[in-house]
């Protein structure tokens, strides 16, 4: 789901899992959907306000396939269980009101999980685990630092190098933001699980940086907002090897 959720955020300023319940400003509406090129994600609420299905569609996480999460409840109001219309199933784990651990099954096998490590209340670290013949394998690390406002300012990534067994350095983005709400920070519960984590703000800009530092692809966002201040538009304007493309982003809200 990372690339079209970058059309509004890299996704990363939560500092712990809270319940759904009446998470939307008064007097705006829920995020409906949001398409970025083909790719896309549509969301689906009950009365009380609580997403109950996503359907996404993108080219990294999906596959390019359209994907189905249906979204369950517990009695405390946190999610309980997502279940994938590709067959696989998220079942989140709470410790003192918020997510520490999401474990990833297919049909009664858990194929994997993610922790979610917190320093000073803010959410620190995500770590990505594959699980095979017994053993959980980290394929991907998160480390995030924030800004005077607890948004993401800086979120750095680790890869699994697949020849040597050992997570390698893929560098880092640098995040800024404008003040106006950011639509997907309703549906922050479900993204968290995942790995996607909406900021309060929408991002202005994302200068993304390789192991060296070297200077790798910048992307520039800029918003028409409805009469509600709500974004009803983007472009994403990308900048990498001196070159420049532009997408275009449409939401849309009930």
């Amino acid at each position: 789901m990372k690339r079209i959720l970058m059309a509004c955020t890299i996704l990363l300023s939560l500092a712990a899992c809270q319940k759904e319940n009446s998470v939307e400003t008064p007097g705006q509406e829920r995020l409906a959907e949001v398409r970025f090129g083909d790719e896309y994600a549509k969301f689906e609420y009950a009365a009380n306000g609580q997403l109950t299905k996503a359907i996404v569609k993108d080219d990294v996480s999906t596959t390019g396939e359209e994907v189905v999460f249906n979204i369950s409840y517990g009695s405390a109001g946190q999610i309980s269980e997502v279940q994938k219309s590709d067959g696989e199933t998220i079942r989140p784990v709470y410790q003192n009101n918020r997510l520490v651990k999401a474990e990833v099954f297919s049909g009664a096998e858990k194929v994997g999980y993610t922790d979610y490590i917190y320093e000073n209340n803010l959410l620190k670290t995500v770590e990505i685990k594959f699980t095979a013949f017994g053993d959980d394998i980290t394929t991907m690390k998160f480390v995030f630092t924030y800004d005077a406002q607890q948004r993401i300012q800086r979120s750095h990534v680790w890869l699994l190098n697949p020849l040597t067994d050992v997570l390698e350095d893929a560098g880092y983005s640098v995040l800024e933001y404008d003040n106006k709400t950011n639509p997907l920070y309703q549906a922050r519960d479900f993204m968290l699980l995942l790995w996607d984590l909406p900021s309060p703000n929408n991002i202005t800009k994302e200068t993304q940086f390789l192991a060296d530092n070297t200077l790798d692809e910048t992307r520039e966002y800029t918003y028409t907002y409805n009469s509600k201040n709500q974004p009803a538009s983007a472009v994403q304007k990308t900048t990498s090897g001196g070159q420049q493309s532009n997408t275009n982003i449409t939401f849309r809200y009930q």
